[in-house]
């Protein structure tokens, strides 16, 4: 549950996508007979990371993942991660969706970067009621609009979420994608990732 607490700090760089660059599949060759021998390790580079296109595509939410305390410039800050699957499919088999995400202080205090992209996603602010508590996994299955950046960083391009917009087109979760809890390699944990992968409707199509 989100409560009003905290402000969230000031914004910072733009939330960027998921993949991992540095991620290679290393697989060494496996000798057949090691006596006696130096055997060469031979290290295969992984597939190109591919960053999500720019520009302004319809999107739904297909996870929120609740990172806990999280040490930061600003001190400790209990962070949640949205990810959204938007309108486009991967190459080269163009099977998948790309997906991009955003990292944010779970706090629905009146600055907080949360709460206004909330407000901006449910085309209204939120009641006092809501601001006792708010279920952040409502958001799961809505649709909006997200403008997409690339942006380059040590040589490799990365998708930037730089706004976010009322849905014009209801876009459904695709179903390929696995909810980060729900993965067995994560035993229902947050997966371990680098935050510098993150980036920062009419009423009917509004679920929360």
């Amino acid at each position: 549950m989100l409560e009003r607490d905290y402000p969230d700090e000031p914004p910072e760089l733009p939330d960027a996508a998921w993949f991992d660059p540095a991620d290679e599949d290393i697989q060494p060759e496996t000798p057949t007979n090691l006596k006696g021998k130096n055997m060469p390790i031979i290290i295969k580079k992984g597939a190109d990371f591919i960053p999500a296109p720019e520009g302004l595509w319809p999107a739904v939410c297909v996870d929120v993942i609740d990172l806990g305390m999280v040490d930061s410039r600003f001190g400790r800050k209990h962070k949640i991660r949205l990810v959204w699957e938007i309108d486009a499919l991967m190459p080269p088999e163009n099977k998948e969706r790309f997906t991009v995400r955003g990292l944010y202080t779970a706090s629905l205090h009146e600055k907080a970067n949360l709460r206004k992209l909330l407000k901006i996603w449910r085309t209204r602010d939120f009641t006092p009621e809501e601001l006792e508590g708010f279920d952040i996994e409502k958001i799961i299955g809505a649709p909006c609009q997200l403008l997409i950046a690339q942006t380059e960083k040590e040589g490799t391009i990365y998708a930037n979420v730089t706004a976010l917009l009322k849905a014009v087109k209801k876009l459904a979760p695709s179903g390929a994608y696995v909810r980060a809890k729900d993965r067995p390699d994560t035993n229902g944990q947050a997966p371990s990732e680098p935050e510098e992968y993150d980036s920062v409707p009419e009423e009917e199509m509004i679920p929360f």
